[in-house]
């Protein structure tokens, strides 16, 4: 940018003159008579004359610019474009020599070097055109600007003076060939006219072609009524009568149906209470086929009506095609003989017309050869400018910092809008007005442990510390102080960590002394059973489902107190039909009394109806979601989908917040406080005295 050579610019302003001073009354022979003279079409015409190559020829010629040091080809190496234009000119033209080739190309080069650096302008809603030339030589390019409006003049004179020449010698030929067409036109007419005797038109043919114009409309109205009649006609005979528009819109057949629908709705009702002997349930019977009778008539009597106005309709039209037939006879008899006559008397109107214009034009060429022929005038000479007009440093970098700013704004929004995750964790109650139960940080998992027994691992971590307070939302959350015994675990998709905050938060309530029962729901790839079962997934859910088990042999003890497991068991070709049985809301009620606390591990519930069969059976239902992973639309389709059954969304826990966010910060701070608090000494009470208090929590 900084670089650049500077440019400078000198322009002319030129008018262009639409109307011409003339002689006569006529337009001047040339063919530029636009739509207004001013028109855009005109003043585009003029711009596109303006950059033509025939004007550039004029210029360069003019000024001798082959020879200037900025336009020579002289003493400069030939570039790859020039190279590449050679080639493709001996591949076309093989046949000329080398040196017409070479000049030719010169010629063209020398010729786009001219134009690139003309520009013209025009001025919006107005005649005025701008035309600037550029170059680095300030002198050149004003004589450059002058020399183009002043040969710009002087061809378009050159022009109209060259076609006014040649359309006058045209004319004459055109003059005498129409002065012999219509001498003989005149008397072909005259003698057609003594042979069959007429002397003039003005006769008796108005009335009959009156009366024939008048029997054509009618026909034509006819034909309209009897087709659109025969297409309804049609209709009634292929389809239902009941559904045909005069049917539909007939007022004692609604009348009907409405009592019809009445007396139905009441004879059913009746019906479903006493048997069809009822005295009562027969007089409505007898009501409805007696008004089910009276709309067939009613649409019958429709159907019939339809049908004569079809009729009549047909018998109308042929009775007024047999009067157009007969009115076109007679016509076409008296109008026989004129038919001729009227072709010659166009003739003849035509070529006189044509040969008094070529007369009147011819006269008008000579009194317009010496008017004034110009199409333009110059309105400010161009000027020899002082500065250059580019590069324009200061503003190029205030545009490159503008768009670098909105172009990387821009790409952020983009990005915001490609990605449609939940970010927040506001998001989910402000806008999508689920509460937040808790915020689960998301830890470093070094040695590659299984997260689901954090809680008993590490009970002073900001993770455990989360489910903790996951915990006694859930208690709080409870309808009128009433304890929530039972309710699922799920989330959106899958890696959202539902399996692991369901094990942690069953440990969670065991350890407060609860008798908790943590049941794997999810029968499509169930996990708990790795996590606390020795025994596998032999027998589990499925197995009592499908009739192979009892409620003993299935629920399982762990090796945390208070803490029971009820494995999935195999995996079965159809999970929803067997968590929608009867058994399953069955196992949940026989559950409920030996157990404080239930809570169900369900699948993603994306793709999968198990969580929504499951929630009608529990007092309420947790998502488990992530920031960045889980979509908002999902979030949205999974709340309208709970609304929608009436199922109680207890809230959302967000799990996997990281821990440079606002809420795993304070978290994070607090747990590395604590454990310094703790290391600080190495007595024995005191670390009697932590366990003690983990023991508590």
């Amino acid at each position: 940018l900084l670089s650049m050579t500077p440019q400078y610019q000198a322009g002319v302003t030129l008018e262009l003159i639409g109307k011409q001073s003339k002689v006569t009354k006529f337009e001047d022979v040339m063919a530029l008579d636009y739509p207004g003279w001013q028109g855009r079409e005109y003043i585009r015409t003029q711009v596109e004359l303006l950059k033509s190559d025939a004007l550039a020829n004029r210029v360069i010629a003019r000024l001798n610019l082959a020879e200037h040091p900025m336009f020579s080809f002289k003493d400069q190496d030939a570039g790859l474009v020039q190279h590449i234009r050679k080639w493709l000119n001996d591949l076309v033209r093989p046949a000329q020599s080398a040196q017409t080739i070479n000049a030719e190309a010169a010629e063209q080069l020398l010729r786009s070097r001219f134009i690139r650096g003309l520009e013209v302008i025009p001025q919006r809603d107005t005649a005025i055109v701008r035309v600037s030339y550029s170059s680095p030589d300030p002198e050149i390019c004003t004589k450059i600007a002058n020399t183009i409006a002043e040969e710009f003049l002087a061809w378009c004179m050159d022009r109209r003076i060259a076609s006014a020449t040649e359309a006058r010698k045209l004319l004459d030929k055109q003059v005498e060939r129409a002065r012999i067409q219509l001498e003989k036109s005149e008397e072909a007419m005259n003698r057609f006219a003594k042979k069959v005797g007429i002397v003039s038109l003005e006769s008796n043919l108005n009335e009959v072609y009156r009366q024939l114009e008048e029997i054509n409309g009618a026909l034509a109205r006819a034909e309209s009524d009897r087709i659109g009649r025969e297409a309804l006609f049609k209709q009634a005979q292929s389809g239902s009568r009941s559904s045909l528009t005069a049917v539909i819109e007939n007022t004692l057949i609604q009348q009907l149906k409405g009592s019809y629908v009445s007396l139905q709705a009441e004879y059913e009702e009746l019906k479903s209470t006493f048997l069809d002997g009822y005295p009562r349930v027969q007089m409505l019977k007898a009501k409805l086929e007696d008004t089910a009778r009276r709309i067939k008539e009613e649409e019958e009597r429709v159907f019939k009506a339809i049908e004569n106005d079809y009729r009549t309709a047909v018998a109308t039209e042929e009775a007024l095609r047999s009067m157009a037939i007969e009115k076109k006879r007679l016509a076409l008899e008296l109008n026989e003989k004129a038919t001729q006559y009227k072709i010659l008397g166009r003739e003849v109107d035509t070529t006189k017309q044509i040969y008094q214009s070529l007369l009147e034009r011819g006269k008008e060429i000579e009194a317009n050869v010496g008017a004034d022929l110009a199409s333009a005038q110059v309105v400010d000479q161009a000027e020899t400018p002082l500065v250059p007009f580019k590069p324009r440093v200061k503003l190029n970098l205030m545009l490159a910092v503008v768009l670098g700013l909105i172009g990387g704004i821009g790409a952020a929004f983009v990005l915001e809008h490609l990605d449609n995750s939940i970010k927040r964790i506001e998001e989910i109650s402000e806008r999508y007005h689920i509460p937040v139960l808790a915020s689960i940080p998301q830890m470093e998992n070094k040695n590659g442990d299984e997260m689901y027994n954090h809680l008993e691992k590490s009970p002073t971590s900001a993770f455990s510390e989360a489910v903790r307070t996951a915990k006694v939302s859930v208690e709080l959350s409870a309808a009128y102080g009433r304890p929530l015994q039972s309710f699922v675990i799920t989330s959106n998709g899958p890696s959202e960590g539902k399996s692991t905050i369901a094990a942690n938060l069953a440990m969670a309530f065991a350890s407060s002394g609860e008798k908790v029962l943590l049941i794997d729901a999810d029968l499509r790839k169930p996990r708990l059973h790795h996590f606390f079962s020795k025994q596998g997934r032999k027998v589990g859910l499925t197995t009592f489902l499908s009739g192979l088990s009892k409620p003993e042999e299935i629920i399982q003890p762990t090796t945390f107190t208070n803490l029971y497991l009820l494995p999935a068991g195999p995996i079965p070709p159809n999970p929803v039909e067997l968590l929608a049985s009867k058994q399953m809301r069955l196992l949940l009620d026989a559950l409920s009394k030996r157990f404080q606390r239930m809570i169900i591990d369900t699948p993603p519930f994306q793709g999968f109806a198990d969580v929504l069969v499951l929630s009608k059976m529990v007092e309420g239902v947790i998502l488990v979601s992530t920031l960045g992973h889980t979509p908002k639309d999902a979030l949205k389709q999974f709340k309208k989908s709970l609304t929608h059954i009436q199922a109680n969304l207890l809230g959302s826990i967000v799990n996997k917040v990281p821990l440079h966010s606002r809420e795993g910060y304070y978290r994070y701070r607090y747990k590395y406080y604590y454990y310094d608090y703790e290391h600080e000494s190495q007595n024995p009470d005191l670390d009697h005295t932590r366990q003690l208090k983990v023991q508590a929590n």
